[in-house]
């Protein structure tokens, strides 16, 4: 919904194109909330597991460190804005899968 995204209240056709990431972590150090936009996630097998349970561990701290994000539309008369992340993790080693969430 168009001023409730990283783009902020003021949002319009004008920021398409606009870095957010300051924008992002203001607003989740305003709200209290770290993963006000999201939480990110990964689910994954280690090879050497005998057993069928995933394990997971928790990525938002680090996709925080390393992403960019920036507006690549905006649509006024249907109150949408769109970003668009980048970031880096590091992969589990010796694993069988793992799944980003």
């Amino acid at each position: 919904m168009l001023g409730t995204g990283p783009c902020g209240l003021t949002c319009s056709k004008n920021d398409v194109g606009k870095n957010t990431g300051i924008l992002r972590k203001n607003a989740e150090a305003n709200s209290g909330n770290p993963a006000l936009f999201g939480n990110f996630n990964a689910d994954f097998k280690p090879s050497t597991s005998t057993s069928n349970n995933n394990q997971h561990k928790p990525l938002t701290d680090e996709v925080h460190q390393s992403f960019s994000e920036i507006v690549i539309g905006v649509n006024s008369a249907e109150g949408w804005e769109q970003e668009r992340m980048t970031f880096s993790v590091l992969l589990e080693p010796n694993i069988a899968y793992e799944d980003l969430k």
